[in-house]
């Protein structure tokens, strides 16, 4: 039940096995639209452009620049793109790698492969999926 599931999220540091998802095509759409809006605006904000790496014809899965607190907005695990950039400064925002190893998000933009798992605060979980 839910206490059992509290019980196993906070006190093992699990992931749980139900979360929120957010495919590569979303987030695609999510900074193309960001981009849009801060054109109309009149500043061109290079930063919201989603960024894939990797070298060519390597089989190694490519990274995705992405935006944090607009994804965590997007996916209202925040409140607001401040509220997020709070958290990340307090350093309440970890990506936990597909392979298991953790890291805090100390930037705005970090970089994410399908299957990482982005951890805002102590209970809000989001998935990249394809």
């Amino acid at each position: 039940g839910a206490a059992g599931h509290f019980q196993k999220t906070v006190q093992q540091k699990e992931i749980p096995e139900e979360m929120m998802e957010i495919s590569i095509s979303e987030l695609r759409k999510i900074h193309s639209r960001a981009q849009a809006e801060s054109q109309k605006e009149g500043f061109v904000d290079k930063e919201t452009f989603l960024v894939e790496t990797g070298e060519v014809g390597s089989s190694a899965s490519p990274k995705y620049l992405i935006s944090i607190p607009l994804v965590l907005n997007e996916r209202a695990l925040v409140k607001s793109n401040s509220e997020a950039r709070r958290l990340i400064k307090q350093g309440g925002v970890q990506i936990i790698r597909r392979e298991g190893n953790k890291h805090t998000v100390s930037e705005d933009r970090d970089l994410l492969q399908v299957g990482d798992v982005i951890k805002a605060g102590k209970l809000r979980f989001l998935r990249i999926v394809e």
